[in-house]
């Protein structure tokens, strides 16, 4: 009994060593094959260093960084608005303002950030990339999206690409390009999407107006005036909007589809026009909703902080014509509902100048319409 049992356990023994000989040289083959999966994760990826404290990891389907600023480079461009003061040697001009620009148009038309001083169609010179300047004195101004577009005397230029997105995630990654001068050259940096936000005033007011767009992009740093109506474009060399700064806050960005749209509005009609209600109004959320006692969770609500109801509608505005009231709640405009996904100010960028809408309103505990046609 003893011999057998001392047989078992030799096999025993046995098929223990063997399986872990196999356990042993399995494992290697496995950690062998881990390594060489990432190597080739690695080799896959590329660490492009943009600045001293800033890398990012692109995969390498996507064209390089120097290639896609060589393609973009020739479709970003300095602008320079100039007043003419007397000087000791007679009338001189002198750059009152310094904006970046993209060119949009390879037949001479070029976008930047709307100024916020009062343009008088004085002089403006834009200079390209190969050190062309041109001077002209035609714009037009895009004061719903706060965009601006200047017109030069020139065909064959080299336009950016748009991006053919609506929506940009949060966290995404982009390349902001701007300019600088004497010598002419551009500037770089990584922003990131901070957050898209549906209530955001150019001004710096914290209620937002009807006749002005409130649908931008917060980026998650300030960035230096050169970089003020330079372009925001992705990894794949497309532009996905223009870059704006307001006072005390972080710098945001103008969405692509808000340029395309004035783009679309200047070619057809020759002219940038988007229809006027007049009203000042708050968004209405679930917070405000709660905190207030207030009926509903959406809609734009009449308002101005200092609670005069004659401040909160524009003289002689459509929304005054309609009969609007301190208070009242826009819910829709036709069948347009409104809401953090469309905003008042983008509902009504769907309609023209001149066209009869019906707003449903609640006012108080009733809803109520009214026609108004818009100016």
């Amino acid at each position: 009994m003893g011999k057998i049992l001392k047989n078992l356990l030799f096999i025993l023994f046995l098929l223990l060593v063997n399986v872990g000989i196999v356990w042993f040289v399995g494992s290697l083959v496995a950690e062998k094959v881990f390594w060489e999966k990432i190597k080739k994760d690695a080799d896959d990826r590329k660490t492009i260093v943009v600045n001293k404290t800033e890398q990012i990891v692109v995969e390498n389907n996507n064209p390089p960084l120097s290639k896609i600023t060589e393609k973009i480079l020739p479709g970003v461009v300095k602008i320079f608005f100039l007043d003419e003061r007397a000087t000791g040697n007679g009338k001189m001009k002198f750059p009152r303002l310094e904006l970046s620009g993209v060119i949009v148009s390879g037949d001479g038309l070029i976008c930047t950030i709307l100024p916020e001083q009062k343009l008088s169609r004085q002089r403006i010179e834009v200079l390209l990339s190969d050190g062309r300047i041109f001077t002209t004195n035609e714009y037009f101004e895009d004061k719903f999206n706060g965009l601006l577009f200047i017109k030069i005397d020139v065909d064959n230029l080299p336009a950016i690409p748009f991006a053919d997105v609506e929506t940009l995630a949060n966290g995404e990654y982009l390349i902001g390009v701007g300019t600088d001068y004497a010598p002419f050259s551009h500037v770089f940096s990584t922003v990131l999407v901070k957050k898209y936000v549906y209530d955001f005033s150019v001004k710096n007011r914290n209620f937002l107006f009807s006749d002005e767009n409130s649908e931008f992009y917060i980026l998650d740093k300030k960035m230096a005036d050169d970089f003020l109506g330079g372009v925001g474009v992705n990894f794949n060399g497309f532009l996905v909007g223009l870059i704006g700064k307001r006072d005390g806050e972080a710098t945001f960005l103008v969405p692509v589809k808000n340029i395309k749209m004035s783009l679309d509005k200047l070619i057809k009609e020759s002219k940038i026009v988007y229809p006027r209600l007049g009203v000042y109004y708050l968004m209405l959320d679930e917070i405000l909703k709660m905190e207030n006692g207030l009926p509903v969770s959406e809609g734009a609500m009449i308002y101005v902080p200092s609670g005069k109801s004659s401040l909160a509608m524009m003289a002689g505005s459509a929304g005054r014509q309609a009969g609007l009231l301190y208070g009242d709640i826009i819910l829709a405009v036709n069948d347009h509902k409104v809401n953090s996904k469309n905003p008042l100010g983008s509902v009504l960028s769907k309609f023209k100048k001149g066209d009869e809408v019906v707003l449903k309103v609640l006012r108080g505990k009733e809803e109520v319409s009214l026609k108004v046609k818009l100016l």
